[in-house]
């Protein structure tokens, strides 16, 4: 009775969300550096269920659940400025050629950040303005690529720049909630 179906994906399941908050508050009070050794040993094992798998459903199934804890290493690996660590995870998420329009975006944004906060700014801004002209791009992401191209502005002190994709970030935010 802690796990529920998932019903997108045939035979799946997952924690309760309440369940699930209350063993992440847990994790992240008690044991935070274990949060990320959880996720990364997770992103591992469906990667390696990605290369592995046998059929198309199978595979996409791994591809989203692999891409989820990418997410959260994301968060995490951003948080400690481990910059190395999330370039190896993207290109390992890479090399298993994922499929899905939205994760591609997702990794393509993780590289471009990689870039910014390694001061390769060029490529950074490079890859993030690509991504912008990708119509069928969430809006979710669509805020983290508008704030990151306004990082790249505020680091080289060109604040009007910065400010105007910060005044989108703040626009487009409101609109999607």
């Amino acid at each position: 009775d802690q796990v529920e179906v998932i019903p997108e994906h045939a035979g799946a399941c997952r924690l309760r969300d309440d369940i699930r908050a209350a063993a992440l508050a847990r994790l992240h009070s008690e044991h935070a550096h274990d949060e990320l050794t959880l996720h990364t040993h997770i992103f591992g094992y469906f990667l390696r269920r990605m290369r592995e798998s046998i059929s198309d459903q199978q595979r996409a199934i791994a591809e989203e659940i692999c891409l989820n804890h990418l997410g959260e290493l994301f968060r995490l690996i951003a948080a400690r400025r481990e910059w190395q660590t999330l370039a190896a995870h993207v290109a390992a998420i890479r090399a298993a050629q994922p499929q899905h329009p939205r994760h591609l975006h997702q990794i393509m944004f993780y590289a471009a950040y990689v870039a910014v906060r390694t001061q390769d700014y060029a490529h950074g801004e490079a890859v993030l303005t690509e991504l912008l002209d990708q119509d069928e791009m969430r809006d979710d992401l669509r805020v983290q690529v508008l704030n990151a191209l306004g990082q790249i502005d505020w680091f080289q002190t060109r604040y009007d720049r910065a400010l105007h994709f910060y005044e989108q970030v703040q626009s487009l935010a409101h609109v999607t909630g």
